[in-house]
């Protein structure tokens, strides 16, 4: 999260130095799944190599919440095995 701005950043950019989302089509499915969480103030270039962005207080609501928080478990756990190799 930027302190900054208040928004949640996901670098798709960086995930790519972890075996898990070295590949483009992995960066690509985990894209589609970012844009389709339930709000309408995701921001993304709908690049593999962007930064999707959502503002802090939308985490707030349920559904979102709800969403949001079993897709950042599976990246954690997909780059654990990594995480001894950086």
């Amino acid at each position: 999260m930027r302190r900054r701005t208040n928004l949640v950043e996901i670098s798709l950019s960086f995930l790519r130095a972890y075996p898990a989302y070295r590949e483009d089509d992995t960066r690509q499915s985990l894209l589609k799944q970012i844009q389709s969480l339930p709000s309408s103030t995701i921001k993304s270039n709908g690049s593999i190599k962007g930064w999707p962005t959502l503002p802090m207080e939308e985490l707030l609501k349920e559904k979102l919440w709800e969403a949001f928080t079993p897709l950042v478990e599976e990246i954690s756990i997909r780059i654990q095995p990594s995480m001894q190799d950086l």
